[in-house]
This record gives C-alpha cells, structure tokens and sequence, in this order.
C-alpha cells in the first residue's frame, strides 16, 4: 500500500507539473489539460537537453530567448544555445544570458546595448554541475556597448569550454570593477582566445582582467594538459590598471600557455609589466611564451608614453621579442570615449598590429632606403629594428655584416625592392629558416618594380628551402647576382632558385660562388614556370643566364637543370663557363637541361671550359664528352675531360685532385677560385692498341689507374668505355 501511495504521489505531480506546461491561460482562469498515459511516462523520465537556435530581428536578446524556452516540451530542458542577430540591427539584453552548455552568438555586425544589465551578460545556472559539461563559448562579429559588469561570469564548477573565443568583436565595458572575465566561482576555459577585436573600458578598471582565483584549475577539466590564453591582432585599453591583468588559481604552471602577439595595449595592467601581469605578476620559465610583435604604452598623468622597452626585456623567463617601439596615435581625439581607436600615422599602424578595423593604409610611411650593419645575431630583428619598430617602411634594402661574424635567419627578408647582401665573409645560419631566406611581399605589384638582387661575400649554412622565391608578380631584377659566396641547401626539394609566382631576373649570375646540396636534390635549380617571362618585364629584350667561375654540386639530379615558362627562346641567352658541375642535372645533359631539355640554335650559347661528372652507384663518372658533342644547337666547347674528387663536399670542402685525360691541358681557372685543385694525368688517352678488339688491350679504372682482368666496372679499354661483368 505504502509503494502505490509513493506512485500515486508522484503522477499527481507530475500531471500537476504538466497542466502547468500546457495550460491554456484566461484573463481570470487556468483550464488544465490531463496527459495521455504515454505523455506523462515521458515526463517523468530524464529531462532531455535540446539545442535551441534563434534568430531575433532586433530587440531584447533575453526576452527572445525566454521566449523560445516556453517553445520547449514539458520534458526538454536548454541545451547548446545558438543567437543568430540581423546585419546591422540593434539590439538589447534585459537579463543575462545564462548559458547551461556551448553558446555561440553570431553577431554578423550587429549592435547589443548591455546599459539596462546590472550583472554579467553572459553566464551559467546557479550551482555546481555533478558531471563535467564539455562546449565551447562563441562571441563573435559584434559590438557590445555599456557593460557594467563582466562579459562573462561563472556561477559554478564543473564547466568546460574548450574554445572561449571573443573574435572580431567590440566590447565597451562601462564601469570601474574589472573581473571581465570571470571564473571565480568554477569553470575552465582550455583555449581563451581574443582575436581581432577591441575590448576597451571608459574607466579605468581596478581588478584583473580575467580571473580563476580560488576556483577550479586548468588540470582539473578532463583532458586538459595545457590551458593557453591568446590575444591576437586585438586592441585593449584601461583594464586591470595598476593591478596584474591576470589571476590565476595557480601561476607560473608548466600547464600554462601565453601567446600574445601583433596586439596593442594602452593602459593596461602594471606599467612595464603587463607580461609579466598576465601570469599573475611572476616571471618563470614554465609556462610556454610566445610573445611577439607587441605594443605597450601606458598613460601617465594624460600622458601616453612608450613603456615597450620595459616589456622587451630579454628575459629568458619572459621571452618577449619584436615589441613595436614608440608611442600609440589616434586619428580620433575621443578615442577614450567613443572607442574609435583608428591609428594615425605611428610605428603600430605601419607594423599593422591591434584590431585591424582601425588600420589606416592611407597614413603609412613613405619607403625609404634602409641600411642595416648588425654586429651580429639575428638578421630578421635587425631589420625589424630599423624598419618596422620605429614607423620605417623599406624601400632599398642594405644589409652589411661584419667581417668574419656569425648571424642566424629566423624569417624570410622581405625585399619590397632592391636588395644587397654585403657578407664580408660573415657566415648565416639558415637552419632554424623553414622558408625561403628571401623573398617579396605577398602578392602582384600593379606596376613593374625595377631593382637588384645581389648577395656576395657571405656563407650561408642549412637553407632548407629556397635562397630565393618570389611572392607575386611584376619584380624586374636588372642584375640577380650571387658573387664570392658559398650557399649550403640541406634539403632535397630542390626549386633553389623559384620564380614560380611571377618576377623576371634580366640577368641572374652565378660568379665565383660554390653552391651545393648535402643530398641530391630532385627538382629544377632554377624555376619560373607557369609565372612571368622574361620579354614580359619593361626593356628586357633578352634574359640572360651566367654561370662562371663556380661549383655546383647535388642539385635537379636526373631532372632538367633549369624549368623555363618558355624555353627554347631567342631572348634567352645561356653564359656557362669556367665552372664545375658534378651530379647536377641529367647525365650527360646539363647543358641541355638549362633550356628546360630542349636542343636549339634559338637561345644564344657561350658554353667554353666547364668540367661535367656525375655520380653514379656511387662511382665519379666524367660525362663531358657527352655534353660536348660539337651539335651547334648546343655549342659546347673546350670541357675538360676527367674525374674530379673533393675533399669532403659533405662538408662543404671542395678542395680536390682534378684527374684529367691525358691531352687535356690544365685549365687556367676551373670551378670557384676559393678552392685549391690539384691537377694529374690519366693515360687514357695515350692508349695505342695495334688491334682494336686485342683482348690483351690495357684497361684503366674511370680514375685513369691500370687494372688487370679480375677489374669489374665501367673501365677505359681501347680509348671506348668497356663495361666488365
């Protein structure tokens, strides 16, 4: 009896619960409807969490959501939340938005007008959840104004966002408390990310900007080993002033991860020590950093100043790099109030940092010719010091290194349009380089640039990718010069030197330069396929390519050794002389291959006293009689027969013994002049056989020494190549 009276209770509350849902409301009365046996057994059941989309035209957000709750079943509960707002439209928020799972506002624009709201705007249900709930929270592409409190405020543990995103949006907070973000009572945000927006407050706020004090810890949300915070290409002004501009529940975590880059902070946190604010006012090296490309300025008495120097300090514990030096202008004298914050003419507008909604193209710089002379180091920060850090725009670029000193490349050199080079025999390190080490700004000019390209003097060691490669069209280099230099690739991708994406050289040069690839690398040495040719840039009525006085090893191996968008031409002209390749290109075809592995009389041929071997199974062969086959369409003259060893060419020695065939004089210049070669005689030549097919005929290894019978391999018998099994 006790059991039915319990089953008893409980249907009578739940037909109860369920008039209510679906009553049918009078002025002064309530006519309740009694489920069916299957409605009131579905009831009873565990409620169901539906996702729920809306779309207001304009109006109050809260209310439009109330709205649609009442849509609900009587056995659906909130689930994920989507707010969908109009282009352009207005709209308010009467009451916080709490937020029992993911929520994602699509603002495409529109405005919110949070004044009417005394308390968070956005939020969870009261409480602590007994299971962790796993979503993410989504603000983006709106302007929110008038927030009194904080954006977002938990109001229990156990939630988990795995994307925290405020992007692309405008926030204006107006009050004086601070905690815009606040996870005090619970709640993880595994990846807080600000990304193109502005958050600005017309007061200076008192507390930190985001807080997790005394609540959960990032380890604590399942599957979290790192919580990371991001701030990126966004502007923040008057937050957490005087104060850490983070709290943490626990600071200085090796689970911890701060990147914060190409952003704008006016006023914000401690001057000097925003950084450092943001893991909660300690310096260490656990969390990870990535601080890059900032500016920090504070205001001191009205006064803006530039506190970046304090900020960029070195510190292995901070490591802060590239911060844009010099103080922030406005185009907008009300910035503070109206939150226009559209750059004037300033170091941050010309390094386009902060919110890229208040850039303004039209207040850059004039490019001017740079020249920088770092002692040593790094290249890329010593041009960012000179160029972009002190509001400098780079026409003409003069990078001049110290005699003998060494320097690293950690980003490609933008060439916006001449560049020099001048290493004074200094060496570059380019292995922590994962891109071309020179290049142009991304995209086509409209209008021709006409400049030069000259590196010289320098060693450059463990490229990975290209020395050189273009990133739009309409680059005319009169002269592309590599003199007096020696360029290590360590990769096999090949495409040394890419003109892919447009650009001509009038005349590219290779002089007195050792060029060499640590493996055979399998594609074109030089490239410009499917781009630009050369008749298509002003004046150039033939491009020439030069090759003189050099050492080429290990590069388009069994491949064509140039790739031309049109090969075969009459305006291209090919100057190949004094030079050593040893495993370039095709066997036996690298003349042939710098015409895209065409023959013709087309282009014009000045190919005199080069030495051409190639490896193959590891043996040296000389294949200069297969290049100079006196065919006019490939006028090969004068190579020099015999087998050359280097020293350690794996190294970068290319010092060695030059076996010539007997006959062959010994060349006045051969190869790059930095290297010593020593010069011997084959008798190869010398061989005089009464009876050709004698089967007693001397033979000699491709190294000119004599061999007896027992000898397997390619041999010299007869003046012919004998191949013995």
């Amino acid at each position: 009896m006790k059991k039915k009276l319990s089953l008893l209770m409980i249907a009578l509350v739940a037909i109860a619960a369920f008039a209510v849902q679906v009553g049918r409301r009078a002025a002064d009365s309530v006519t309740l409807e009694v489920p069916t046996e299957t409605e009131l057994g579905a009831y009873i059941a565990e409620n169901v969490a539906k996702d729920v989309t809306i779309a207001p035209e304009s109006g109050d957000i809260a209310a439009a959501l109330t709205a649609a709750k009442e849509e609900l079943a009587y056995n659906e509960v909130l689930g994920n939340i989507t707010i969908n707002l109009t282009a352009g439209a207005a709209y308010t928020v009467s009451a916080p938005i709490v937020a029992p799972a993911s929520l994602t506002i699509n603002g495409n624009g529109a405005t919110i007008d949070a004044s009417g709201l005394d308390a968070a705007m956005i939020t969870t249900p009261a409480g602590d959840l007994a299971e962790w709930m796993t979503g993410n929270l989504i603000v983006k592409d709106v302007t929110v104004k008038g927030l009194k409190k904080s954006l977002y405020a938990s109001a229990g543990k156990n939630y988990l966002y795995e994307d925290f995103l405020i992007e692309n949006s405008v926030i204006e907070f107006n009050e004086t408390s601070g905690l815009e973000f606040d996870f005090r009572k619970g709640g993880v945000a595994k990846n807080f990310t600000i990304n193109k927006s502005t958050l600005y407050a017309l007061a200076a706020t008192g507390n930190s900007f985001y807080t997790s004090q005394s609540a959960q810890k990032g380890t604590e949300a399942p599957g979290v080993t790192i919580q990371t915070f991001a701030i990126t290409n966004s502007t923040l002004y008057n937050f957490a002033v005087g104060k850490n501009f983070f709290t943490h529940r626990q600071a200085n975590q090796t689970w911890l991860g701060y990147t914060i880059k190409n952003s704008i902070f006016l006023n914000v946190g401690k001057s000097g020590q925003v950084v450092k604010g943001i893991n909660q006012g300690q310096s260490g090296a656990n969390p990870v950093w990535d601080i890059d490309g900032n500016a920090f300025n504070f205001i001191t008495d009205g006064v803006i100043t530039d506190t970046s120097s304090a900020e960029d300090t070195g510190d292995a514990n901070e490591p802060v790099k590239n911060s844009i030096a010099g103080v922030v202008a406005f185009a907008n004298a009300d910035y503070a109030t109206t939150g226009n914050f559209t750059l004037a003419n300033c170091a941050q507008n010309t390094a386009h940092i902060g919110d890229p909604r208040w850039l303004d193209a039209t207040v850059e710089p004039e490019a001017e010719d740079i020249v920088i002379s770092p002692e040593s180091g790094d290249i890329n920060t010593a041009l960012f010091n000179a160029t972009t850090a002190v509001n400098k725009k780079a026409k003409n670029i003069t990078i001049n290194l110290a005699a003998d000193a060494a320097y690293t490349v950690s980003a490609s050199i933008v060439a916006p349009a001449s560049l020099t080079i001048n290493g004074n025999g200094a060496t570059i390190d380019a292995s922590g380089l994962d891109a071309a080490m020179i290049t142009t700004p991304a995209g086509d000019l409209a209008e021709w640039m006409t400049g030069n390209l000259i590196v010289k003097d320098v060693t450059v060691k463990g490229l990975k990718k290209s020395l050189y490669a273009s990133a739009g069209k309409n680059y005319l280099y009169e002269d592309f010069l590599i003199e007096n230099s020696v360029i290590e690739f360590n990769e096999t991708s090949g495409l040394e030197f890419d003109f892919r994406k447009g650009g001509v050289a009038k005349n590219f040069t290779i002089n007195k330069s050792t060029l060499y690839a640590l493996a055979a690398t399998g594609n074109s040495f030089y490239t410009s396929q499917s781009a630009q040719k050369g008749t298509e840039a002003p004046g150039v009525t033939i491009q020439t390519f030069a090759i003189t006085n050099s050492t080429l090893y290990n590069f388009a191996v069994g491949k064509n050794f140039f790739t031309h968008r049109q090969a075969n031409q009459t305006w291209l002209g090919y100057t190949i002389k004094n030079s050593i390749f040893l495993n370039v290109g095709k066997s036996g075809q690298v003349v042939k291959g710098i015409n895209q592995g065409q023959s013709g009389a087309n282009p014009v041929w000045d190919i005199d006293g080069n030495a051409f071997n190639f490896i193959t199974d590891g043996v040296i062969t000389d294949t200069s009689s297969a290049e100079d086959t006196g065919d006019a369409n490939e006028p090969v003259k004068n190579s020099i027969a015999g087998v050359i060893t280097f020293t350690d060419a794996a190294t970068g020695n290319f010092n060695g013994t030059f076996a010539l065939v007997e006959g062959t004089t010994e060349p006045e210049a051969l190869g790059d002049p930095r290297w010593t070669i020593s010069y011997t005689t084959t008798g190869i030549n010398g061989i005089m056989v009464e009876d050709a097919d004698d089967a007693d005929a001397p033979m000699y290894n491709l190294s000119g020494q004599r061999v007896d019978k027992s000898y397997k391999g390619i041999v010299i018998k007869n003046g012919k190549k004998v191949v013995i099994k």
